[in-house]
């Protein structure tokens, strides 16, 4: 059985979320999928694994410091190996070209920084996360938000994430192309 690791970072948790439910997703189709949280000096070896799927999202334009050290340091092994990246952003929920675009240049921007090439790169929509902020990550939020057209009610959680996108992309990554 072909053993695949999810190996993500998260500030806030979505992230997480989106990686436990991906890992759901590919066990169900009768595959071994391991769940890894990276932290700060993190040495988690990818060697065992037939398949790696990094999983960060973007905050301010960057993908987190912590799996950026993680890749650059195992960025020999994974560029051995089946490799898709999932960059996840907020933004990305808007769905504009241009938007979409710009998180591309992201995840291309961490990939050739880290000297790992990843075999399929995604974009995913994250979950603007009121409750879950600081005092001053809520009111830079809820300015962006606003330019954006978001909701700016800060009570609660708006998550933009396509589920069913994921699905697909769990479906099509199960077999090799």
């Amino acid at each position: 059985m072909k053993s695949i690791l999810i190996i993500y970072a998260s500030n806030h948790g979505h992230s997480g979320k989106i990686a436990e439910r991906l890992g759901s997703m590919l066990t169900e189709r009768g595959l071994s999928a391991q769940v890894h949280e990276v932290t700060k000096g993190d040495s988690f070896d990818p060697g065992p694994f037939d398949t790696v799927i990094v999983m960060a999202s973007i905050h301010a334009g960057r993908h987190q410091a912590k799996m950026a050290r993680w890749v650059e340091a195992n960025a020999e092994v994974l560029n051995q190996k089946r490799t898709a990246f999932l960059s996840v952003s907020l933004s990305a929920g808007s769905g504009a070209p241009e938007v979409l675009e710009e998180n591309r240049g992201y995840a291309k921007d961490f990939a050739e920084k880290t000297g790992w090439t990843p075999g399929r790169v995604e974009i995913v929509a994250g979950c603007l996360q009121y409750p879950s902020y600081n005092f001053l990550n809520k009111f830079l939020m809820k300015r962006i938000a606003k330019r954006q057209g978001l909701p700016l009610d800060t009570s609660q959680e708006y998550e933009y994430t396509d589920w069913d996108a994921l699905e697909e992309f769990a479906d099509d990554f199960r077999h090799p192309g």
